[in-house]
């Protein structure tokens, strides 16, 4: 991949590469009107053919039915292509040696169905900076790339408006995109830049378990969602440069399943309160390879004196919760009717009780009201006899 990228920079400098091979001019057939830079480029310790077309103004990629056969790397880059067509190689040629394509910064908004046929050596396919609208009924777009191991889509997909955001509907094409089966040996998936929503559910992933390196920096996602045990063979997760204020549990738990891996939180949100504490004693014992997490800052946390200081510089106890304020004058309030619920509850309980048991209730009293009757009788008379004495 390294090569690859030095080659993308090389042939973006004209002058500066020594095409061997073609035309006096531009070593390209006839299709490409003089456009395109075709032939053998020194990269490295090799000699590889590559085919050109960067800026050259093309409105659609017909030429391509002609890319000279020898071509293993394929730059068609910075021009104004709405459609990827189908068969945009054409029908007739099998470009067995084509192993790299760069499709960046061409308006690209649909790639119809059965447009990469005939390239089965393929295993890099590069659609950054573009407006790529996957269409739920034409997922199996790479169906025919059996060898693609790397797919390149920053700031490559059409990420909608914000209400669609929300509703993930950009993360729910991916799911199909990516689970029909005919992406499986992808190794690397880069999707920086794509505007895609607060939420996101790594589960999308699950249908490649091949999948060593992830790129999901600078997307505006606030939680990561991870429920499913899967990609126990990533290496790499980058989510770098979103607004995470800390990972769910779930997230940690599968990150701590897999061991072996680096994850980078460059950058985010980080909300040092209460809710953090097992995120922040999880940075602190975690065998998971955290890239600089020495520099996390909180951008926010209470108390307020928490934003600004570094996570791991503060002891747990700091990592506080608030009750909200709304909260503090009814608290008294709350408290008194509780307990009027509570005596209102007991004395039902006992009106219940009583009622149930009347007869029971009223022969006791009977028995215990006797002997207090006779004595009150008793009394009486003695009290009537003493006075006829007193006569």
């Amino acid at each position: 991949m390294r090569s690859f990228r030095v080659v993308l920079c090389v042939l973006s400098a004209v002058g500066c590469v020594s095409y061997v091979g073609g035309s006096a001019e531009t070593g390209c057939d006839s299709e490409f009107n003089g456009r395109c830079r075709c032939g053998v480029v020194r990269i490295g310790e090799q000699n590889l053919y590559v085919t050109n077309c960067t800026d050259s103004g093309f409105k659609d990629m017909s030429m391509l039915k002609q890319l000279p056969i020898e071509t293993e790397i394929l730059i068609f880059t910075g021009n104004d292509v709405s459609v990827i067509p189908p068969n945009v190689f054409g029908d007739e040629r099998k470009y067995d040696r084509l192993v790299k394509i760069d499709f960046s910064r061409n308006n690209i908004t649909d790639i119809q169905g059965q447009a990469f046929h005939r390239v089965p050596k393929v295993g890099t396919l590069v659609l950054n900076d573009n407006r790529w609208r996957v269409d739920a009924e034409h997922t199996r777009i790479f169906a025919n790339m059996p060898a693609l191991e790397e797919l390149h889509l920053d700031r490559g997909l059409d990420g909608g408006s914000e209400e669609q955001q929300e509703e993930g509907e950009v993360i729910g094409r991916l799911v199909q995109l990516f689970r029909d089966g005919s992406v499986r040996h992808l190794t690397k998936v880069h999707l920086r830049g794509n505007r895609l929503g607060p939420f996101f559910k790594m589960d999308v992933f699950c249908a490649i378990p091949s999948l060593a390196e992830i790129d999901l920096s600078d997307n505006g996602i606030v939680q990561v969602l991870w429920v499913e045990s899967c990609l126990r063979s990533l290496h790499t997760l980058d989510l770098g440069h979103n607004s995470i204020e800390f990972l769910s549990n779930s997230t940690m738990d599968n990150l701590d399943a897999i061991g072996d891996v680096s994850v980078d939180l460059t950058d985010n949100n980080f909300d040092c309160d209460c809710h953090m504490t097992p995120f922040y004693l999880w940075l602190h014992s975690t065998d998971v390879h955290v890239v600089n997490k020495e520099g996390y800052t909180c951008k926010d946390g209470f108390p307020e004196s928490n934003a600004g200081h570094t996570v791991l510089s503060l002891p747990a106890d700091r990592l506080q919760c608030q009750i909200p304020a709304v909260l503090y004058g009814s608290y008294f309030g709350f408290v008194h009717v509780a307990l009027l619920l509570v005596v209102v509850l007991i004395a039902s309980t006992l009106l219940i009780v009583a009622l149930a048991h009347s007869h029971e209730l009223v022969d006791t009293c009977r028995h215990f009201g006797r002997p207090v009757y006779r004595r009150m009788q008793y009394s009486s008379i003695r009290k009537e006899t003493e006075r006829e004495l007193e006569i």
